[in-house]
């Protein structure tokens, strides 16, 4: 009898043991299923993949999806192997991740990316690269391409640019950033980390050319530890679109709501986030809790949710604004609002044509005073008739928006059925059962808070 060999086992074997040593194990893992494997991960495949050539053929897809490059030899390295007719990992590229820290003397790498990497993949990778100052006192920089230390610049990337995240940089001015994101056109996301500029006035927002505008793809700021997270409305490239007046309104109506988050800058962050999409702004700011999954899970505070719809043809105007009051919204986070200003600036706007503040789920009785107290603070808009108060729920599985009396707020808020939060049933026998913090069932799908923001977090 003949001894027993990889050949006599059934490929299904093969690839059911690779896949569980890739698969998720954690809730954690889903949250942060964007990420690609750990460098344990990749260690254990590349082991597994040295045994026979079964296991070689399944593994080296998982391997070589993600390439990260740091050096300009990492990329020399992999550009030969990519070119050499016996490899077969470009096959295999979808993702590229490129870092360059702006503190490390070398030649200049980044170009090559495009040069001949880029070129020579079988399919169009994703690239995310992250340009970062490891001075430990970062001195003030120009930033005007990702081509770091050329001569002379060089034309806008072809290929696409999923991610452009910028690190610890000391700008002269926010219009650097401005540019820089104008000449991205093909960037679709911009994460900036303790990022800072000497000169905030902003007349006006870089005029970008029609061709140039139609192939401009981002559609998405994020801000961290940076010095005024409400100026990332001005790096958005549908902004040069907008009357220059509705520009300056949406920037003082963004830093309004951002004005109610309390938190001290020395111990604490605070995360901000604008999309565009089918021609509507919103914008969120959090300031995450301790062992945060992502910026949406244990957050310790949440401001509401500020929306700009958009209308126009060639020239943009902000005709309605909606301000989203969730359960992960605080006290707090309301009252310390500037709702004066927000109710002089939104009243201000041309084409404005409506205000709406929506209260999503249900609410406690303290946050619907605190809402209907915000109304009070706001008489130009409710004057003019630009004013109007929803309640959002889900109804079994209908989602149900019944409208609040503007001119009762407080007694239709309150009276309003399935709007107050239930209180915990108490059993006289058995004591008091309070429900745990964080698992409070949301309406609709008995869905616990902690596990709606996982839900959100990975959408």
């Amino acid at each position: 009898m003949r001894p027993t060999t990889a050949e006599d086992l059934p490929p299904e074997l093969f690839k059911t043991i690779v896949d569980s040593l890739v698969a998720p194990t954690s809730i954690a893992d889903v949250v942060r299923k964007r990420f690609p494997l750990d460098k344990a991960c990749k260690h254990a495949l590349g082991e597994i993949s040295l045994t026979c050539r079964y296991f070689a053929t399944r593994c080296r897809p998982f391997i070589f999806q993600v390439v990260s490059l740091r050096s300009r030899d990492d990329i020399l390295t992999l550009r030969s192997f990519i070119e050499s007719p016996l490899s077969k990992i470009r096959a295999y590229i979808r993702r590229i991740n490129v870092q360059h820290d702006q503190d490390k003397p070398g030649a200049p790498w980044i170009h090559l990316l495009q040069v001949s990497l880029t070129q020579s993949l079988l399919r169009t990778p994703h690239v995310e690269v992250k340009l970062a100052d490891t001075a430990c006192s970062p001195i003030q920089r120009k930033l005007r391409t990702i081509y770091i230390g050329l001569p002379r610049p060089l034309p806008p990337p072809t290929f696409q640019i999923a991610l452009l995240t910028l690190s610890n940089y000391k700008l002269a001015s926010l219009r650097e950033l401005q540019r820089l994101v104008v000449g991205l056109p093909t960037l679709r996301k911009l994460f900036c980390e303790n990022l800072s500029w000497g000169n905030t006035i902003l007349e006006a927002p870089i005029p970008i050319p029609p061709g140039t505008l139609r192939r401009c793809q981002l559609r998405s700021v994020t801000m961290k530890r940076c010095q005024e997270h409400w100026l990332m409305f001005w790096l958005l490239t549908k902004t040069a679109q907008l009357q220059q007046n509705d520009v300056r309104i949406g920037g003082c109506l963004v830093q309004c709501i951002q004005s109610g988050l309390l938190y001290d800058k020395s111990s604490e962050c605070l995360f901000s986030w604008v999309q565009e999409a089918r021609g509507e702004f919103t914008f969120k700011h959090v300031i995450p809790g301790p062992e945060s999954l992502t910026v949406l899970v244990n957050t310790r505070c949440h401001a509401p949710t500020l929306s700009f719809a958009l209308s126009g043809t060639e020239i943009l105007s902000i005709s309605s604004i909606t301000v989203e009051f969730s359960h992960r919204v605080e006290e707090q986070c309301v009252n310390g609002t500037n709702w004066e200003e927000f109710d002089r600036q939104a009243g201000s706007l041309t084409n404005l044509s409506l205000v709406t503040l929506v209260i999503l789920h249900k609410q406690t009785r303290a946050m619907l005073l605190c809402i209907s107290n915000a109304v009070s603070r706001m008489p130009v808009l409710r004057s003019i008739g630009k004013l109007e108060i929803k309640h959002s729920r889900w109804d079994s599985i209908q989602k149900r928006v019944d409208k609040v009396d503007i001119a009762n707020v407080e007694g239709s808020m309150l009276e309003l059925k399935g709007m107050l939060e239930d209180k915990p049933q108490e059993n006289p026998e058995a004591g008091s059962a309070p429900t745990p913090e964080g698992s409070s069932s949301v309406e609709g799908g008995g869905m616990s808070h902690r596990q709606d923001s996982l839900f959100q977090a990975s959408e």
